[in-house]
């Protein structure tokens, strides 16, 4: 049974996968894409600090679902004012990479139970800072190609999420024992134990961000040559003239 936290939860990992892989024009203007990633890291943010606060019982489904609500508010406040307040791209840009790169660290993380996922604390916080800070500094050198890469990354990570909060993997456990413990739940669910059905969706973001990544190189190389012979045309018109 799917409860209220865990369906809006799902749609919205699922709505936010969807957006960052499937949309590519929105890379090119930046503005969107960047908002979507502050919504997400102000939503995670609010909805972590919230359970690490008040952890609710696995029956108070009303007080979780409350938390996922007040922290889509959060988010949308936070989105609307970085889109409406920052007059340069460079903060949102930043975000964007950093939230890739926690996003990669988790995805290592979710593959041991016994190892990567419930290592020391420091060691696991310093592999999560160092990947957040490598994407994020090569997002604001790259511009939009790694814009591109790093809204791949999110969501084939997103995607898989959204997806168990329907199938109840447990999958999604993994962030919630990297960032709160292994007695405390995450949508509902507790610990993490990597199953079969686990690592298939593991593969799957795999695949995801592979078939993402071959339809964003085609798209970017279909309009790099459109741009091309536009340049082309222009310049014999005005050698016509």
């Amino acid at each position: 049974m799917v409860s209220a936290d865990q369906c809006i939860g799902g749609l919205l990992l699922l709505v936010l996968g969807i957006y960052f892989l499937a949309l590519y024009g929105t890379v090119m203007r930046g503005g969107g894409l960047h908002t979507a990633s502050v919504f997400l890291a102000a939503f995670s943010l609010a909805y972590l600090v919230s359970l690490a606060a008040y952890m609710p019982g696995a029956a108070n489904h009303s007080r979780r679902s409350v938390y996922v609500v007040l922290s889509c508010v959060l988010g949308i406040q936070a989105a609307l004012l970085a889109h409406c307040a920052v007059k340069r791209d460079w903060p949102g840009r930043a975000i964007h990479g950093a939230a890739a790169g926690l996003a990669l660290a988790l995805f290592v993380f979710g593959m041991s139970a016994d190892g990567l996922v419930q290592a020391n604390n420091g060691a696991r916080a310093a592999y999560a800072v160092i990947w957040c800070i490598a994407l994020a500094w090569t997002t604001l050198c790259s511009q939009w190609m790694m814009d591109a890469v790093c809204a791949v990354i999110l969501g084939a990570y997103l995607l898989p999420l959204g997806v168990d909060c329907f199938a109840h993997t447990a999958y999604i456990a993994h962030v919630g024992v990297f960032f709160l413990g292994n007695n405390r739940a995450i949508l509902g669910v507790v610990g993490y134990s990597p199953t079969k059905a686990a690592f298939g969706l593991q593969a799957a973001a795999v695949i995801l961000a592979m078939a993402g990544g071959a339809a964003r190189y085609w798209w970017m190389r279909r309009r790099l040559k459109q741009t091309i012979q536009g340049d082309d045309d222009e310049n014999h018109c005005v050698a016509m003239r």
